[in-house]
């Protein structure tokens, strides 16, 4: 995907990554500024920020979705490949990168948070162990908490069903009242 070419194409100076949006573009803070649709070519603005594109890029706001599918459908081209490390699960994902760090990105146009992507393998490694570990304990204690909260539950539906058989019992020719 032509992320690149695009960020070339218009100057773009904000942090610009691929997400499950579009090519994003935008600040530390709001990464999605600008969402740029890789099937259409259509730009959208955030409704928070009417005025950014025509003040930071008006030539991309200018520009056809003809014209925007061209760069980003264009395979960009990177000048370094430096391996970086992410993970997912259990699973330890290399992709490469022009520079480390973030707000950079990856060649797929991941931006590369600081708790997320190493240059250092191992140093991922130890954060999905890390991870998994905190996980498997937050739903141990979770688990505990919903059986012990189910028990509390079938205490209280049994002598529910006590109170009512025994009214049942003591009253029988009383209905119910109804609502």
């Amino acid at each position: 995907m032509g992320w690149k070419r695009l960020k070339e194409a218009f100057g773009v100076n904000h942090n610009i990554c691929v997400t499950s949006k579009g090519i994003c573009i935008g600040s530390g803070y709001v990464h999605d500024i600008v969402v740029v649709d890789p099937i259409s070519g259509i730009v959208r603005e955030n409704d928070a920020f009417g005025r950014f594109l025509s003040h930071y890029y008006p030539a991309l706001a200018a520009a056809t979705p003809a014209i925007i599918l061209g760069l980003i459908q264009a395979e960009d081209t990177f000048t370094t490949a430096i391996p970086v490390y992410t993970y997912d699960g259990a699973d330890i994902i290399e992709k490469h990168c022009e520079a480390l760090g973030w707000p950079n990105v990856t060649h797929d146009g991941d931006l590369m948070y600081e708790n997320q992507y190493s240059a250092d393998r191992d140093v991922v490694i130890g954060w999905a162990k890390r991870n998994a570990e905190l996980e498997t304990k937050h739903l141990e204690e979770t688990i505990l908490r919903v059986l012990e909260h189910q028990a509390d539950l079938q205490k209280r539906l049994a002598s529910a069903r006590a109170h009512s058989d025994r009214l049942a019992v003591n009253h029988p020719s009383i209905p119910a009242a109804s609502y």
